[in-house]
């Protein structure tokens, strides 16, 4: 509104935001196989030392799953980004419809 009472949404720039959070999350879905790929095998510190390699092994993993619900939260962010841009979008289809309807009788 141009009278300074009210709000604009730019939609295309939600959808453009949302493209960038996706963008976000594949890099944060490589984190994830390059956190897989990194994982130590109990034998990664030799026959003497394999002990400490399981001792790390859980620690290994809460990374790794970490990094995954950081990936998912990501992804459900950005298509929340979108449902809201699409929300937006059809309340000021609705309201122009009804703004219409109501100018038609004057």
């Amino acid at each position: 509104m141009s009278d300074g009472r009210g709000y604009q949404v730019l939609t295309e720039e939600l959808d453009t935001h949302a493209g960038k959070v996706d963008g976000f999350a594949e890099r944060m879905r490589t984190a994830v196989d390059a956190a897989r790929q990194v994982t130590m095998d109990n034998s990664a510190y030799g026959v003497i030392c394999q002990p400490f390699a399981l001792l790390l092994q859980p620690f290994e993993e809460m990374g790794v799953r970490a990094l995954e619900q950081a990936a998912e939260s990501i992804t459900e962010t950005a298509g929340k980004v979108r449902e809201a841009a699409a929300a937006y979008t059809a309340r000021e289809g609705e309201t122009s419809a009804a703004v219409r309807r109501a100018g038609s009788g004057l």
